[in-house]
């Protein structure tokens, strides 16, 4: 679910160069309002999980760590986001 935990990464961002994973959302290379916005819109909702990616109960797609995921994971997981979002 889209949560406090993603509030949080955004709010430490806030007004900063960032990518998806640290709150710029619509990626226009800063974590910003617009940013803000789009995690309101969607905050307690649940996505749904990543083409062939397992879930990790309890933690958004937004908090998992860079580190396990690879370039065609993250592009996986901007288009459900943004699927999602439109």
């Amino acid at each position: 679910a889209i949560n406090i935990t993603d509030f949080s990464i955004l709010a430490s961002r806030f007004n900063l160069p960032g990518t998806f994973s640290q709150g710029d959302f619509n990626y226009d290379g800063v974590t910003n309002i617009s940013d803000f916005s789009i995690l309101a819109s969607k905050f307690n909702t649940t996505l749904a999980a990543a083409r062939g990616m397992p879930t990790s109960v309890g933690m958004s797609p937004i908090a998992k760590t860079s580190e396990a995921r690879t370039s065609d994971d993250l592009d996986t997981i901007r288009q459900d986001v943004l699927d999602a979002l439109l």
